[in-house]
């Protein structure tokens, strides 16, 4: 699972605070809210681990006392789910919900990737984006793009020699990589 913390300079917010580095003290003693959209995304994500790593399913932050239907969103989400098992097929590594530290961009930046998997010197990014209202992009993605040159640089012992960025938007029926 996630970690609970949020890195002050988030890749999934680099878009904001890149292109407006006042943004970063500007809502820094802003209190972290949520909506019921990124409590939903953050259940998906969830669901999406148990799913992919046969692991029980744990409630992420803030969802402590909401029982999901397990069912019903593993099927909202299962293009994504199945899109990463087929990629990890014979993978040299794996892994879901990792942890990647990005603190060769900003003090204290890291991320959580959803999927990374490293097969036959190409490494690929997984985003699964449970939006229903905008298009999220592979190609030029400053999220994508810092968690692939974070994971790259960790799993170079295998000889990384291509990057691949996926996102799978499932309730859009959109995906689209950029290698």
């Amino acid at each position: 699972m996630a970690p609970k913390a949020h890195a002050i300079l988030s890749p999934s917010a680099a878009a904001r605070w890149l292109k407006c580095p006042a943004s970063v003290a500007m809502t820094a003693s802003m209190p972290e809210e949520t909506s019921p959209y990124a409590l939903e995304g953050s259940i998906a994500h969830a669901v999406a681990e148990a799913a992919l790593t046969g692991e029980p399913y744990r409630a992420p932050e803030g969802a402590e006392g909401i029982t999901p239907d397990f069912d019903e969103i593993a099927a909202e989400i299962k293009p994504y789910t199945d899109y990463v098992l087929r990629a990890a097929d014979g993978a040299a590594a794996f892994a879901v919900e990792h942890h990647l530290e990005c603190s060769w961009l900003a003090p204290e930046c890291f991320g959580t990737s959803d999927a990374v998997i490293v097969q036959d010197g190409v490494i690929e990014i997984v985003d699964l984006k449970t939006g229903k209202g905008v298009w999220v992009k592979a190609v030029g993605n400053l999220q994508l793009l810092i968690y692939a040159r974070a994971a790259a640089e960790e799993f170079k012992a295998y000889g990384i020699r291509q990057v691949r960025m996926t996102i799978v938007q499932p309730p859009l029926k959109w995906q689209e990589t950029w290698t």
